[in-house]
C-alpha cells in the first residue's frame, strides 16, 4: 500500500491548502503540489491491513468518505472485509467504521448477507459483539438461503458467537428454516454437540419446552 499522501505530507511539516472531493477521489493541494486519493482503493487498502488511522484520516479530510464509496460498485464494504478477515485488530477498526457509518452494519450483499453473517460464519466474536451494539436487529436477517447469522455460527460449530446472538436478540433462536427444523435441530444435523449443549442451557431459562419443537416431518432433535 502506498503511503498516504495525507500524512507524508504531514510528516514534512506541510500543511495542506485545501481538501475537495471529486467522485471517488479526494483531491489534496500541498505546498501547490495536487495530489489525488482514489478512496475506494484506500479503504479497500486499509481494510486489508485493518488500518484505523487511515480510515480517521480519509474522514476528517472528508467526511462523506464512506457515504461516497457506499454509493459506488464497490463490491465489499470496508466493513464486509474486516469482517471476513477479523484479527485481533479488526475488532477495533470495525468499531472505526461503524462509529462514522453506523448503516454499514445492515448492508447486505447480492445473497443477502451483512457483515455480521460474516464474521458470525468465521467466528469473529469481537467484531460480532462491535456490530451488535451498533444494531442488534441485524440478528433477524436471513440470507438466501433463509439463514441467519445464528444458523452459520451453529454449522462451523462457534460456541462464543452462538452465545453472543443468542443473548443480544434471543427471538433469533426461535426461527426455523424451510421444513421447520429449530437451531437445535440445526445443531444435531451439523454434529455441534457442544453449541447444541450451550444453547439448550440458554433455552431452557426461557422455554423449557423448546427441545420438544417438531420439524414438518413430526421429528424432535433425538429423531433427527
Amino acid at each position: 500500500m502506498e503511503a498516504n499522501p495525507i500524512q507524508v505530507a504531514k510528516d514534512r511539516g506541510e500543511r495542506a491548502q485545501g481538501t475537495r472531493a471529486s467522485g471517488h477521489q479526494l483531491i489534496t493541494v500541498t505546498n501547490g503540489e495536487k495530489r489525488e486519493i482514489n478512496l475506494r482503493q484506500w479503504l479497500y487498502d486499509a481494510s486489508l491491513s485493518g488500518n484505523v488511522e487511515t480510515v480517521d484520516e480519509l474522514m476528517r479530510e472528508d467526511e462523506l468518505t464512506l457515504a461516497r464509496v457506499s454509493l459506488t460498485c464497490f463490491n465489499e464494504t470496508p466493513l464486509r472485509v474486516a469482517a471476513m478477515l477479523g484479527h485481533a485488530n479488526f475488532a477495533n477498526f470495525a468499531k472505526a467504521l461503524v462509529s462514522y457509518k453506523p448503516d454499514l452494519a445492515s448492508q447486505l450483499d447480492s445473497q443477502g448477507c451483512s457483515a455480521l453473517h460474516l464474521a458470525a460464519s468465521n467466528g469473529f466474536v469481537g467484531i460480532v459483539k462491535t456490530l451488535l451494539k451498533v444494531d442488534s436487529d441485524v440478528c433477524l436477517v436471513r440470507d438466501k438461503d433463509r439463514r441467519t447469522h445464528l444458523h452459520l455460527a451453529v454449522m462451523k460449530g462457534h460456541v462464543r458467537v452462538v452465545k453472543e446472538l443468542a443473548r443480544a436478540r434471543w427471538e433469533v433462536s426461535q426461527l426455523t428454516l424451510e421444513r421447520g427444523e429449530t437451531i437445535l435441530h440445526s445443531c444435531v444435523i451439523s454434529n455441534r454437540l457442544e453449541v447444541l449443549k450451550s444453547l439448550m442451557e440458554l433455552t431452557s431459562k426461557v422455554d423449557d419446552d423448546f427441545v420438544n419443537v417438531k420439524d414438518v416431518n413430526g421429528n424432535t432433535i433425538l429423531h433427527t
